[in-house]
């Protein structure tokens, strides 16, 4: 009983040290969208779940509005796909797979009427980024909380050998580009070299000839 209990709290820490989610809490203005950059591996699942309050100045405190909608985007940068483009209410959540690896841009604004123009809107956003956005238990489904904690473990492992090897791509990357500038540089300096000899050749003929017209030599 006693190592069942540990291994269950091992398992719980180690769940909590790998687990990706982002917390966010951000204000928006009516049809100004806010934006922020995810870097992620292909094949990457990214779900948002997010609560839009707005400003009541009755109660003098953020409330839920069912009026209030959003409209959510998800592009990637570098080829202009877009995943995701859609309305929708003012609490719920989103989900995409990343087609690409690289930067992603997601965006979020109101999409209210001109009635609620000057009205202020708080947004709490949370990110779950891997396999274990779509991973999520059955509630009619009866397993114990260390089965749980070891399927959440594996598709943590999953993302974490996703991410390595991301990042690999991103160093070959980077390492070609770097071998590519080096060589260029190089290949400059010789041009450069060769340019500086044929100028230092070509100012001692004229000299030469100079001296020799002048009878100095």
């Amino acid at each position: 009983m006693r190592h069942t209990t540990v291994a269950a709290l091992a398992l719980v820490v180690l769940a909590c040290v790998l687990a990706r989610v982002q917390a966010l809490h951000f204000f928006l203005e009516n049809g100004k969208p806010r934006c922020f950059l995810e870097e992620l591996p292909q094949d990457t699942v990214v779900m948002g779940v997010y609560r839009a309050e707005e400003w009541s100045n009755p109660t003098q405190e953020y409330i839920e509005n069912l009026a209030l909608g959003l409209h959510i985007t998800v592009e990637h940068t570098a080829t202009g796909k877009i995943p995701i483009d859609k309305k929708a209410p003012s609490f719920g959540k989103f989900m995409f797979t990343a087609g690409e690896g690289g930067e992603h841009q997601i965006c979020m604004s109101t999409n209210t009427s001109a009635w609620f123009a000057a009205s202020k809107v708080r947004l709490h956003l949370d990110m779950i980024i891997g396999d274990a956005a779509e991973h999520e238990v059955d509630p009619d489904e009866k397993v114990s909380d260390v089965i749980i904690r070891v399927r959440d473990l594996v598709h943590r492992a999953v993302d974490i050998r996703r991410e390595q090897q991301y990042q690999r791509e991103q160093e070959i990357k980077f390492r070609d580009f770097s071998e590519m500038v080096n060589s260029r540089v190089v290949s400059w300096s010789i041009v450069q070299l060769c340019v500086l000899g044929l100028t230092c050749a070509w100012q001692l003929r004229h000299l030469r000839s100079f001296f020799m017209a002048k009878k100095l030599v």
